[in-house]
Parts: structure tokens; C-alpha cells; sequence
């Protein structure tokens, strides 16, 4: 088991390195909601329906556009997208002319640059109540193993936990998956959780066991 732990821990810190190099050299893949792109803001002067403009999207510019009612006459559409190339704008114009009997030109369509969201301003709503988080269960721990005489355990916890954590991070970036807020940071908080509670659970194990012997 020792051993078994020890791999463990060197596959994290792999991981770790490996995705330090990845963000550095390639930069972190992020979702469409927060990486640079395309913003298209089209105008009708009747209701039309999202559904029918986000496969009109789908079909120009591929799976990866979001399409979003910005009026709730359901008039005005926001298509959005990596990149946009005149190719896929006049594909674009021509079938939703085609679709709904329009006229409309280039000069019909908003394109907007949106910039990328940075890493920080990404993760910036979790960084105070995880240090508030860590630095409690640090305390809690210290007092916990110090009637065991096992204070140090408290610290060697907290920072497996992260180093769990960590690796979950450096996976996520070195195999390219795209960083979505709504899930990638709740997810990684629930593995480091997990993993906390299960060191927890083994540090009690082992202090019992030295107990009774």
C-alpha cells in the first residue's frame, strides 16, 4: 500500500508539472462562454425562433456556437463564436435570407471581438472562501491529531489534498478539455473533498491501530 501511495503521488506531481508546461506553452483550452472569440448580433423586425437561428449557426460555424435571445420579443439574436471569416458571414446571411425571405447584408450584422477571460478573474470567486476553508480544516486537524501526538499528520493532510487537487487541474489542461466554470471548479473541489476525507479516514485507521498496539 505504501508503495501503491508513493506512485500515487509521483503520477500527481507529473501531472502538476505537465500542466504548468501545457498552460505555458499552449495556454489553458478554455470554454466558448470565456475564451476569445466572435460576438454576431442579428436584428429581425418579427419574432423568430432561437431554436431555428442556433441550427442556422450550427450548420456556418459547427457544434462549438452558442446562440442567445437578447430581446424577449424574440427579435434579436447573439450568435456566439470563435471566429467568424467573410466565407461563413455571407454563408450565414444567405440562410437566414433563404429561410425567412429576408434581404439582409453584411452591413445588417453586429460582429464584436470579445477578449478572453483571464485564468484569475475565472477562479478569482473561489480563491478567499478555499483559503478561508483550507486554513479551518488545518486548524481543526492540528487540534484533532495533536491529542495523538500526530500534529504533523494535520499538515502532510492538507497537503495531499491539494496535491490531489492539483493533479486534477494538470489533467484537465494537459489533455485539452475545456475549462467551463460551471462544472471543472466544483468538480475539482468535490475530488479534493473526497480525497480529504478519505486521508482522514486512514490517518484514523493508522492512529487506532497504534493505540491498540
Amino acid at each position: 500500500m505504501k508503495k501503491f501511495n508513493k506512485i500515487l503521488y509521483i503520477v500527481c506531481i507529473l501531472l502538476i508539472i505537465s500542466g504548468c508546461i501545457v498552460a505555458k506553452t499552449l495556454g489553458i483550452n478554455y470554454s466558448l462562454e470565456y475564451a476569445k472569440g466572435k460576438n454576431i448580433e442579428i436584428y429581425f423586425d418579427n419574432s423568430k425562433e432561437k431554436d431555428e437561428i442556433e441550427q442556422i449557426a450550427k450548420e456556418v460555424f459547427g457544434k462549438d456556437t452558442k446562440t442567445y435571445e437578447i430581446q424577449r420579443f424574440k427579435d434579436a439574436f447573439s450568435i456566439r463564436t470563435k471566429d467568424i471569416s467573410d466565407e461563413q458571414k455571407a454563408n450565414l446571411i444567405s440562410k437566414i435570407n433563404e429561410k425567412y425571405t429576408l434581404e439582409l447584408k453584411d452591413e445588417d450584422l453586429t460582429i464584436t471581438d470579445v477578449p478572453k477571460v483571464s485564468g484569475l478573474d475565472l477562479i478569482n470567486s473561489y480563491i478567499k472562501p478555499t483559503i478561508i476553508s483550507m486554513l479551518l480544516i488545518l486548524i481543526y486537524l492540528s487540534i484533532r491529531y495533536k491529542k495523538s501526538g500526530h500534529i504533523k499528520t494535520a499538515l502532510i493532510t492538507l497537503l495531499k489534498t491539494i496535491l490531489i487537487l492539483g493533479a486534477y487541474f494538470g489533467l484537465v489542461i494537459v489533455t485539452r478539455l475545456p475549462i467551463v466554470n460551471m462544472y471543472t471548479i466544483p468538480v475539482g473541489l468535490i475530488i479534493a473533498c473526497i480525497a480529504l476525507i478519505t486521508i482522514c479516514y486512514k490517518n484514523e485507521t493508522k492512529i487506532e491501530k497504534s493505540k491498540k498496539e
